[in-house]
């Protein structure tokens, strides 16, 4: 296949995929697995450098390497939407397996594409945030908080030792209520806040899978 510009048809790009590997922009146009900035840690924006979780939604962070051009407009497109489906620019997990994910500018000229691995979870971990967003990795131990005080927390799913990349509706219970959870207005980022003290067990369930923590709250 010689192509006579950088764009391709979807045609061409759908023949490509039987000889290209895809781990990134396979054609070198675009950038979908890393971030350029800070992590939005329980946010729908997010690098595509992780299986997506089977139920999970994501909204890939797509970086332009095309030399001579700025500020397109591209929209994803995907031929198995049976495993990824599209949704006002989110990929969703349908079911287990891997698809190419197409970039296409207007009228579906297909600039790049990126191969997609969906893997159901097989549990859930519970992640501290820092004021700043970073994530502080998974929580091992007791939860311990002044009463007023609190502690920013986001669920990920996990197949095996690797985390998977997008979020669901997740439910959050402490029993008894000795904290309340506030979400931020992200999808799955909470603020864990003590009211009295106490010990408790803080319960998340999230793509069909339950965490707990232990809590302790003192004066």
């Amino acid at each position: 296949m010689k192509p006579t510009s950088s764009l391709f048809s979807l045609g061409a790009v759908l023949g490509a995929l039987l000889v290209l590997p895809g781990c990134g922009g396979a054609l070198g146009q675009m950038d979908l697995t890393r971030t350029g900035g800070a992590a939005d840690e329980g946010g729908l924006a997010s690098a595509l450098d992780a299986p997506l979780a089977v139920g999970g939604e994501v909204r890939p962070a797509i970086h332009y390497d095309t030399r001579g051009s700025a500020g397109l407009a591209t929209h994803l497109l995907s031929p198995r939407t049976d495993v990824v489906d599209v949704r006002d620019g989110l990929l969703l997990g349908k079911a287990p397996g891997t698809a190419a994910v197409l970039v296409a500018l207007d009228g579906d000229v297909v600039v790049d594409f990126v191969h997609v691995t969906v893997r159901p979870a097989d549990r859930v971990e519970v992640h501290g945030i820092d004021a700043a967003g970073n994530d502080l990795g998974d929580l091992t131990e007791r939860v311990e908080l002044v009463v007023g005080d609190e502690t920013r927390l986001v669920p990920h799913g996990y197949a095996g030792a690797q985390a998977l990349a997008g979020v669901a509706t997740s439910t959050w219970t402490v029993e008894p209520p000795i904290a309340v959870v506030l979400r931020e207005g992200l999808p799955n980022r909470v603020r864990l806040v003590a009211r009295q003290p106490g010990s408790a067990k803080v319960t998340v369930t999230m793509l069909g899978k339950t965490c707990s923590l232990p809590l302790e709250v003192v004066r």
